[in-house]
């Protein structure tokens, strides 16, 4: 799993100088893959505040601010008797990226961006051995994306596109063994599909699915 959070339009959908806040709710799982050869599954739930801004009608610039949870377990995580739960505190995540309209053909809007997000999650006594150890995740995501908008719809305005994900994280123990490991997605290309829901004035409500890569 992962996410730098929600993607949303893979458009600019704020006009110049236009501010906006919405607030996310993610629940993802994905397969991830360890230099020791493992692949666990892990499992996240993200609560992310987004601000936007319209640098331009076709740029905008968007910062995230979040809570993030996440749990995972790995068997034999480094041969026999080295199983791994990891059940990580809530903390902190941030990030932020960028969203470009590059072009218009016929009742779609086509565009890209990108986006990165960091935490660090502590989880105690996470392993099975003896001793026992504390654990850290330390996680940077990259992710790039490009897709499509209908336009000049009234109450519900679709989307989807492809995704790139790059992971490069980083999973440590507070004693000498067991030794960490780096941690890498183990599929990067992904699709997602949502909308948005027009429900009152400038309130909107979206949904949205990715599969693939991750399930959320």
């Amino acid at each position: 799993m992962a996410h730098a959070g929600m993607i949303g339009p893979p458009i600019a959908v704020y006009p110049r100088g236009t501010l906006a806040v919405s607030i996310e709710g993610d629940m993802i799982n994905r397969e991830l893959a360890f230099d020791t050869g493992a692949s666990p599954d892990i499992s996240m739930v993200k609560i992310i505040s987004r601000g936007s801004y319209g640098v331009y009608d076709r740029a905008n610039v968007f910062l995230t601010v979040g809570m993030v949870d996440d749990d995972f377990k790995v068997l034999n995580y480094r041969g026999p008797g080295t199983d791994l739960t990891f059940l990580g505190k809530a903390a902190m995540t941030y990030g932020g990226g960028f969203k470009l309209t590059v072009h218009e053909i016929s009742n779609f809007l086509l565009g890209g961006g990108g986006q990165y997000e960091s935490f660090t999650l502590v989880s105690e006594k996470s392993t099975s051995s003896s001793p026992s150890a504390d654990a850290e995740l330390k996680w940077q995501e990259f992710r790039f994306f490009a897709g499509a908008q209908l336009k000049d719809i009234p109450y519900f305005v679709p989307y989807g596109g492809l995704y790139l994900s790059m992971v490069r994280g980083e999973l440590g123990f507070s004693g000498s063994t067991p030794a960490g490991t780096d941690v890498e997605e183990s599929q990067s290309v992904g699709l997602f599909y949502g909308g948005d829901f027009k429900v009152w004035n400038k309130m909107v409500l979206n949904a949205e699915l990715h599969l693939i890569a991750e399930s959320s």
